[in-house]
């Protein structure tokens, strides 16, 4: 579900620069803790790592 979500938004970024050539988004933000890396897969360029930053009960597999 994450991985479509992230898609989606990567998908409507790239619709609005198409159609605006005068706009730049080259930032996309999503992703957290627990789905980092299909959000990465999908081009996010900003995630969100609190948990596994500072919890040392949370382990990346």
């Amino acid at each position: 579900m994450a991985r479509r979500t992230f898609a989606g938004l990567r998908e409507l970024r790239d619709e609005l620069e198409a159609a605006h050539p005068d706009l730049n988004l080259p930032e996309l933000s999503c992703g957290m803790s627990e789905d980092f890396e299909p959000a990465l897969e999908e081009g996010s360029t900003l995630v969100r790592l609190g948990r596994v930053v500072f919890s040392p009960e949370f382990a990346v597999k």
